[in-house]
C-alpha cells in the first residue's frame, strides 16, 4: 500500500487507533490501491480509489464502534463513497483520549466482573470440595500395602488391627451386601470405598479392591 500524507497529526491515541482501523479497511477492500491521508488541525480525511473495492458502501464494524466514540466525546465520522473514491472525513475534539482512557477502564471493569461471575463460585466450590475430602479421608484411608496385608480366612479380630479406624462416607456399587466394610485409598475429591472388606464367622470371607491399580 503506498500512503500519501499531508498535514501535521495532532498526538492522540484515538487518532492512531482511527487510522489504524482506516487503512487496515483500506488494504481488506481495495488492495493495492493508494491512500491518502490529509491532515488540518484536528480534522482528517482518508481517501483511497474505489477500483476493486468491495462493499464501497460500509465503513465497517471497527469504524462504526469509533464513530461511535467520536460522537460521545462530540466529533463526528463519516464514511462512504464519494464520486469515484472511499472517503473518511473525522473531526477529533481534544481530550477524546480521555474517554478512551475510560472507554478501556469499562473494559476492564467489565472483563474482571465477568472474571468473578466465573472464578468466584469455582474457587467456593474447590473450598467446599478440598474441605469434604479432608473430612471424608480422616481415618478412613487405607494403603495400598495394608489391604494386600489382608486375607481371605484372616481373623477378624487381627483384620480389624490393620484397618482403618472408620469407614469411608461415600460407596459407589454398595452391593457387596451385609457385614462389608469399606474403605477409601484416598482419591480426589469424593474419597469414597474402593476397598471393600468383607467379614462372616469372625473372619474375613470376601476382599475387593476397585482402585484399578491391581487385576
Amino acid at each position: 500500500m503506498t500512503v500519501e500524507v499531508s498535514g501535521s497529526p495532532p498526538h492522540d491515541v484515538f487518532l492512531a487507533r482511527l487510522l489504524s482501523e482506516a487503512l487496515s479497511n483500506a488494504a481488506r477492500h481495495a488492495p493495492g490501491a493508494p491512500v491518502t491521508v490529509t491532515f488540518t488541525g484536528r480534522r482528517v480525511e482518508i481517501t483511497n480509489p474505489l477500483a476493486g473495492q468491495h462493499e464501497p458502501g460500509r465503513a465497517g464494524t471497527g469504524l462504526a464502534a469509533l464513530a461511535a466514540r467520536l460522537e460521545r466525546a462530540g466529533g463526528t465520522l463519516d464514511a462512504g463513497p464519494a464520486d469515484d473514491r472511499f472517503q473518511l472525513v473525522a473531526d477529533v475534539p481534544p481530550g477524546i483520549d480521555d474517554d478512551a482512557t475510560g472507554y478501556d477502564t469499562g473494559r476492564r471493569r467489565a472483563r474482571r466482573m465477568l472474571a468473578g461471575t466465573i472464578l468466584v463460585p469455582g474457587a467456593a466450590l474447590l473450598v467446599v470440595a478440598t474441605g469434604f475430602y479432608t473430612w471424608a479421608v480422616r481415618d478412613a484411608s487405607m494403603e495400598q500395602r495394608t489391604y494386600d496385608a489382608l486375607r481371605v480366612g484372616m481373623p477378624q479380630a487381627t483384620a480389624l488391627t490393620l484397618l482403618p479406624g472408620r469407614e469411608s462416607p461415600i460407596r459407589l456399587g454398595d452391593g457387596y451386601g451385609a457385614g462389608c466394610h469399606y474403605y477409601t485409598d484416598g482419591n480426589y475429591p469424593l474419597a469414597y470405598g474402593n476397598y471393600v472388606v468383607c467379614f462372616d464367622g469372625g473372619r474375613i470371607a470376601r476382599l475387593r479392591d476397585t482402585t484399578g491399580r491391581t487385576g
